[in-house]
């Protein structure tokens, strides 16, 4: 049996990828129960309302309207209000195993938790889509940089307890030399999300198939459907970013700690410039 995944340490970028996926195979469980317990309800909600928007689309598209309903604005609501309950979650379940010394913590631990942080990364969360928005508009690239370094500002944020301001900072500092191992990770992850996604596509495009074959549903309909249920399912799959994210913010952590570490341990027996017969003037 596989020791268990250990958070604060240095790790390379196939390191990050196998102890994230690790991580998970450990504690899915606990997890998984935390996640459903608390995002369930927007879960469900969002697929309802996926497959509700998109039904809603065909009809409007075949009297010739504008495709976008108010179903389509409910839905991408409940998206986003999951996308951040799946992070928070996930950060609070990482930061409490760390505290309880990798036992997984309780579900009322985590809803704790995601309590105390919910309007605080909501409201971050906001201002930080709002930067990124006006980055892509004024350039893509600047927006390209900012995905990553708004993921590390969320995961500062949860993980030590912090405000924006000292989550921006802390999180610049420490993507300033890592935001290319960063955004490898995070590409690594997400191809092995898009692996996860086409497993699920296979059994969903069959039974949507059969829906079509007995129920005359028009093909291009049932195929939109099928995809729409299908990426609304998969949301689950956005554990392993997350994840990704607070290992890389440990490994970081980890290097600028061992950096300042090392120039202490450099200065133990030196002495003064003042007085060379002094005893050694050691740090700690």
């Amino acid at each position: 049996m596989l020791p268990k995944v250990e958070l604060v340490r240095i790790r390379k970028l196939s390191e990050v990828v196998d102890d994230s996926i690790l991580f998970l195979k450990q504690n899915y469980r606990p997890l998984l129960k935390a996640y459903f317990y608390i995002c369930g309800m927007f879960w469900v909600a969002g697929i309802a309302s996926a497959m509700l928007s998109q039904t809603q689309m065909f009809q409007l598209q075949a009297r010739g309207e504008s495709a976008f309903s108010y179903t389509f604005i409910i839905t991408m609501v409940l998206v986003y209000i999951n996308f951040l309950l799946t992070t928070l979650t996930t950060l609070s379940y990482i930061s409490l195993y760390q505290q309880y010394d990798k036992q997984p913590p309780s579900v009322a631990d985590v809803w704790s938790y995601v309590k105390y942080y919910f309007l605080r990364l909501l409201g971050s969360a906001v201002v930080l889509l709002i930067i990124n928005a006006l980055a892509f508009l004024l350039c893509f690239f600047p927006g390209i940089y900012c995905i990553p370094l708004n993921m590390l500002i969320i995961t500062v944020m949860v993980i030590e307890n912090a405000g924006l301001r000292y989550s921006y900072n802390r999180a610049n500092q420490l993507i300033s030399k890592n935001w290319w191992t960063l955004v490898s990770s995070l590409l690594v992850i997400t191809f092995v999300n898009v692996a996860a996604l086409v497993l699920i596509c296979i059994p969903v495009s069959i039974i949507f198939f059969l829906i079509y074959f007995f129920a005359h549903m028009d093909d291009k309909n049932a195929f939109y459907l099928a995809l729409s249920f299908t990426v609304s399912f998969a949301q689950v799959l956005y554990l392993l970013p997350v994840i990704v994210t607070a290992l890389s913010f440990y490994s970081f952590n980890e290097q600028q700690d061992d950096n300042s570490l090392l120039k202490r341990i450099n200065m133990l027996g030196t002495t003064t410039a003042h007085n060379p017969d002094d005893l050694p003037l050691e740090e700690y």
